[in-house]
């Protein structure tokens, strides 16, 4: 007999209003879903199909971002890029033959808050270690 172990307990049964105390405010955000894509960036093939399949340009600068529409793509190494969309549960998907590339959905492993405030940098520089 096998079980499941695995929980879900969703954000906001957490955090049902937005917590604030002095020069902080932090609520949930939008029901965003989030991706980890990487490719190589010289093919010119993953290059010419990513925007053309996602709707979406990827940056190049590690750090930069490009949001279009409800989506936006997060450059975090040379050939990785966090990609944050709405709805949650919307389907990406990528057909790029002879190309190597990984999309994954990230959605149910993070979570997404609002942090905002005079305080906020302070407490996210603490709290992440994505710069």
């Amino acid at each position: 007999m096998t079980r499941d172990y695995r929980r879900s307990i969703p954000l906001e049964q957490h955090l049902k209003s937005p917590v604030q105390a002095q020069d902080l405010t932090i609520a949930p955000a939008l029901d965003e879903g989030m991706w980890n894509l990487r490719g190589d960036v010289t093919n010119p093939v993953f290059v010419r199909s990513v925007p053309g399949q996602l709707g979406l340009s990827l940056p190049t600068d590690i750090g930069g971002t490009v949001t279009e529409g409800t989506a936006t793509a997060i450059c975090v190494g040379p050939d990785e890029w966090y990609i944050a969309c709405q709805p949650r549960h919307l389907a990406l998907t990528l057909d790029i033959p002879d190309c190597r590339f990984s999309l994954v959905d990230l959605s149910d492993q993070m979570a997404t808050i609002d942090v905002s405030g005079m305080k906020a940098r302070e407490l996210m520089s603490k709290a992440v270690s994505i710069d």
